[in-house]
């Protein structure tokens, strides 16, 4: 059931957001959908199982010790320069303004940061 939702409501979604734009309005398919999602943030509240741990470390402690923050660290600076590149290479289409050293910098730079994925985990240290 839950490995339907997404599809399901993404192709009746689109069928459904033409049809009512198309009769009643944008206006009103936005209000309805918009009730229709607030119905459903209600009833999950009840309905959705409560998945509270209980954890004996104090919430400073878990901030810095349960999140990877190497890892979100260098998947921000990959995804940075990612869109850099893309915008660069969008701006860039004409031959004249096309500045190929700007380009390969951040493709080189990208590249030796994706290196990092290939570490499965950084050793213990004991």
């Amino acid at each position: 059931m839950n490995g339907m939702g997404q599809p399901l409501g993404y192709a009746l979604g689109l069928v459904l957001g033409g049809i009512f734009t198309d009769t009643i309005g944008w206006r009103w398919a936005h209000y309805m959908m918009a009730i229709i999602d607030f119905c459903l943030l209600t009833a999950s509240i009840w309905s959705l199982p409560s998945v509270k741990q209980q954890s004996k470390k104090k919430w400073t402690r878990r901030l810095a010790e349960d999140i990877d923050w190497l890892g979100a660290l260098i998947m921000s600076v990959a995804l940075g320069l990612l869109l850099y590149v893309l915008a660069t290479i969008n701006y860039d289409i004409l031959p004249e303004n096309w500045h190929r050293s700007d380009h390969c910098f951040a493709g080189h730079i990208a590249c030796s940061l994706s290196r990092f994925s290939d570490l499965d985990e950084l050793p213990d240290q004991k």
